[in-house]
């Protein structure tokens, strides 16, 4: 519950940083409202919504260890998800841009949309990122809030959002949670 308050405080404090001119930021509108940039660095009125919360905690999943007792060998697990981890031990640091602290960023992006009206129904939308280093991970992490569903039903997920990300340079596919399709049980890419 404390990592889920510190991130709902990055975000509502102000302390949403950007410190490279490449770097944007869209909140959608609605009850959220726009964001409002203060200058170069800095943005605030971001009240985060419980998927984008939910989003930044699963996006810095770290691999966890584990300790065999019986070889008294530690190993570490592969990379998230898995099932003897889940998501992995929360960092926050790996996901949220704190200057240079942050491993997997090198603390220089960081791009959010917390749509707060939603889609229709067949919409798309798309994004374009050029990557600058390629020895930064590049990371995607979509979540949404799912209504329950009726009990009993076949398909858990009502509404069922995809994603997918196109290497344009190997034009290599990759879709959500290792699968080599969409996701259509999950509202977590």
């Amino acid at each position: 519950v404390g990592t889920a308050a510190l991130v709902r405080q990055y975000f509502e404090g102000g302390t949403y940083w950007q410190h490279a001119e490449f770097v944007s930021l869209s909140v959608g509108s609605g009850s959220h409202g726009k964001v409002k940039c203060l200058n170069h660095y800095t943005c605030e009125n971001i009240t985060a919504s419980a998927a984008l919360v939910k989003a930044v905690m699963i996006n810095s999943g770290q691999a966890m260890t584990k300790w065999d007792r019986w070889t008294n060998v530690e190993t570490t697990l592969d990379s998230p998800p898995t099932k003897e981890q889940g998501w992995g031990r929360v960092s926050l640091n790996a996901s949220l841009p704190l200057y240079n602290l942050s491993p997997r960023l090198g603390g220089r992006a960081l791009f959010v949309e917390d749509n707060a009206t939603g889609l229709v129904s067949g919409e798309e939308k798309n994004y374009s990122w050029a990557t600058l280093d390629s020895s930064v991970d590049f990371m995607i992490t979509l979540v949404w809030t799912d209504p329950p569903s009726n009990v009993g039903a076949n398909k858990q997920l009502l509404h069922d959002l995809n994603i997918k990300v196109i290497d344009h340079g190997s034009s290599t596919v990759y879709y959500p949670n290792g699968l080599s399709t969409f996701d259509e049980r999950n509202n977590v890419e």
